[in-house]
C-alpha cells in the first residue's frame, strides 16, 4: 500500500510561555510552532536559541 507523501515540517513547538517575557508580549502561545525567525528557517531547538540570542545581542548593541 502506498501513502501520499507528507512533507516534514521543522520548527520549535512551544510548550509554555513566561507571561512576563517578550514572547508572551509578541503573542506567542503554548502549542504554537515557530518555523522561522527573521529570514531564517528554524531547524532545531539549538538553532532557534542561537537565532534568538543573535537578535537579543543585536538589539542591545
Amino acid at each position: 500500500m502506498e501513502y501520499p507523501s507528507i512533507p516534514r515540517v521543522l520548527g520549535l513547538f512551544v510548550t509554555e510561555i513566561n507571561k512576563s517575557g517578550p514572547a508572551y508580549e509578541c503573542g506567542i502561545m503554548p502549542s504554537d510552532v515557530i518555523v522561522q525567525i527573521g529570514e531564517e528557517r528554524v531547524t532545531s531547538d539549538i538553532h532557534a536559541r542561537a537565532l534568538f540570542s543573535a537578535i537579543i545581542c543585536h538589539s542591545i548593541f
